[in-house]
């Protein structure tokens, strides 16, 4: 009951986190957005583990834990935040699906797949295709394509690693740690760069770095890691089928995106695709 319960609020925490995304970078920059939230949720999260007196990992495990959550939180964060300067939240939840295909890849080595597996990458990926044609009525930025691609393979790499090698340093530690070290390395590179807030603080704005902070980054990524522990690979990974139904539905209903019968057409494909990888 607790896995499903995890499942459900991975679904729905990453699923929103693209409408929450768009709505922050009104007044945020993208590495802002992404210092901002982290450095809150690490504090958070921090007061907890110090305040229940967790025991505290050694320097070694603690550096090798804020290194991994600098791809598994800070690169994956940071290029989904980019790449939704380019595309809509329904296009960018959709991408986003691709993580699932991305685990399969990277974990053939280790756990073969059957042939079933490789015909739903190879669905997948032509759906992706599909989507990416040029036309008309839908033209799709490659760079917001690419920061995609950028974000969904880190973020599969690093969860793959994390579950071949895991910690036995506790979860509020874990997230402390390395939602600490993506603040505050993506707080530094935004001053260097862009700076960290692009217009102004609204209401709107602060309601979705406070969601952002506590659904997506706290309650759906501490699911994740309780759920990455306790399903395989190709069980856990079917959160990607639906969070970009999430996604899409929040762009269309509340954002007015548009969504066109192509676009229809390959989010059939692409979740059919990966629908058939997670099949048991």
């Amino acid at each position: 009951m607790t896995a499903w319960l995890c499942f459900i609020a991975v679904v729905v925490g990453w699923g929103s986190s693209f409408f929450g995304t768009r709505m922050a970078l009104a007044g945020f920059t993208p590495l802002g957005l992404v210092a901002a939230r982290n450095l809150i949720a690490a504090t958070l999260v921090g007061s907890v583990a110090i305040a229940s007196k967790e025991a505290r990992p050694d320097r070694r495990e603690a550096f090798r834990l804020a290194l991994l959550g600098l791809v598994m939180v800070g690169a994956s964060n940071a290029f989904t935040s980019f790449g939704q300067r380019y595309l809509s939240t329904g296009i960018a939840g959709l991408l986003n699906a691709t993580i699932s295909l991305w685990i399969v890849l990277l974990s053939a080595a280790h756990e073969p797949p059957p042939r079933r597996v490789w015909a739903g990458v190879g669905l997948g990926l032509a759906g992706v295709a599909l989507l990416l044609l040029p036309g008309k009525a839908q033209r799709i930025s490659w760079m917001g394509v690419a920061c995609m691609v950028g974000s969904t393979f880190s973020f599969a790499w690093s969860a793959l690693r994390l579950r071949r090698h895991p910690s036995k340093v506790s979860l509020v530690w874990t997230l402390t740690l390395q939602m600490g070290a993506t603040g505050v390395v993506t707080w530094l590179l935004g001053l260097v760069t862009e700076g960290i807030f692009s217009g102004p603080m609204t209401t709107p704005v602060w309601g979705a770095l406070i969601y952002l902070v506590l659904v997506p980054s706290l309650l759906a990524y501490g699911a994740f890691a309780v759920l990455a522990k306790r399903w395989p690979p190709s069980r856990f990974g079917i959160y990607a089928v639906l969070t970009p139904v999430v996604a899409v539905l929040l762009g269309s209903l509340w954002l007015r995106e548009p969504f066109t019968p192509r676009m229809g057409v390959a989010m059939a494909v692409i979740l059919a695709g990966v629908a058939l990888v997670q099949r048991h």
